[in-house]
């Protein structure tokens, strides 16, 4: 299902499906007289009349018709039918900047072959090219309702790096809803992971490597990595020293080099191991001549081995060539002796 948006979306139905009985979910009615969540009515998108009156009751109606004279992008509270939100986080594992999450409501009924085509490469985040990620998220933007969410430095600092996850995750959640005025009896979050955002109220499933399963969450990945690396570039302008463009804020050897030598920013992670490594110290201390007979060192190391090998197998060689001309020595000397013999007796 890699790379496949229709694969991943179908993973989301499927859950969505098995997951909605459970948590007393209300299905959608769509198309074809399909029942699942489909996302679509805070979209404009078109429900099949005839299924909607076979389907419908009365209040469904009257929301549905609310929502289809509201002119902005909230969905009234009152509209019958569940959410699903993909929710994923970036930033983890870096020394600086915050941690930031994205929450998405991808809409799955109704879109055309060349929408579909073009999110065919969706997948997580991590695995894609950054001209890649930013074409898909300029693209998810236009068609799904999205929030960012992010826990600061000072945050993670002082309630640790996962807790701070998953605040930066509700606060996406939370700001979608908001923008779609729903409750979160409406909403089935998918949430990347095996730990769950701590807020009872939320109807939520773990899904472990969601990011490369389900087209939510894979968009919701897409959407948080482009903004916080945009953000990072950002921060370069204001500490250049220490290569954010670059490195984004994750341990490169030179982060850690630069952090060594004139100190942490206020964007640094205080509770993280900031300062490079004996290892990284070691060679951030060599000279260039010292880098330079190290590399030549390593050169005649290798030319060494190389001539060892081949005079080893020169000499095996050799050793092999004198075992058979030996062999065929004796077998001539044999094959003489015996026709020796025969001439005697003849």
């Amino acid at each position: 299902m890699s790379g496949n948006f229709k694969g991943l979306r179908q993973f989301d139905l499927s859950l969505y499906r098995t997951e909605f009985a459970r948590f007393e979910l209300e299905p959608l009615v769509v198309s074809r007289g399909q029942r699942v969540n489909l996302n679509c009515r805070q979209l404009k998108l078109p429900l099949d009349a005839k299924a909607d009156r076979a389907s419908l009751n009365e209040s469904e109606k009257e929301a549905g018709k609310e929502a289809a004279k509201d002119s902005g992008s909230r969905l009234a509270s009152s509209t019958a039918g569940a959410f699903l939100i993909g929710v994923d986080e970036v930033g983890r594992g870096c020394l600086a900047g915050p941690v930031v999450s994205a929450a998405v409501a991808l809409p799955f009924a109704d879109l055309d072959a060349a929408t579909i085509g073009s999110l065919a490469a969706l997948d997580d985040s991590k695995k894609l090219d950054a001209s890649v990620r930013e074409d898909l998220s300029a693209k998810i933007r236009k068609i799904a309702p999205f929030a960012i969410g992010q826990a600061s430095p000072q945050e993670i600092d002082e309630i640790n790096i996962l807790n701070a996850s998953l605040l930066s995750m509700q606060r996406a959640c939370d700001e979608l809803m908001r923008q779609l005025n729903l409750e979160p009896a409406q909403v089935l979050i998918l949430v990347d992971g095996n730990k769950k955002i701590k807020v009872d109220r939320y109807k939520q499933v773990t899904v472990i490597k969601g990011d490369s399963k389900s087209a939510s969450i894979a968009a919701a990945s897409v959407i948080a990595k482009v903004h916080r690396d945009a953000l990072m570039v950002a921060l370069d302008k204001v500490y250049p020293a220490y290569g954010f463009a670059s490195n984004k804020g994750y341990p490169a050897v030179s982060h850690r080099q630069a952090i060594a030598s004139i100190g942490a920013c206020p964007e640094h992670r205080l509770s993280f191991r900031l300062l490079p490594d004996a290892k990284e110290s070691k060679e951030a201390h060599e000279t260039k001549a010292q880098k330079e007979s190290k590399g030549k060192k390593a050169q005649k190391e290798s030319k060494t081995q190389k001539e060892s090998k081949t005079r080893k197998e020169s000499k095996a060689q050799k050793a092999q060539k004198s075992q058979k001309a030996q062999k065929v020595q004796k077998a001539q000397k044999e094959s003489k002796a015996q026709k020796e013999p025969n001439e005697e007796t003849a």
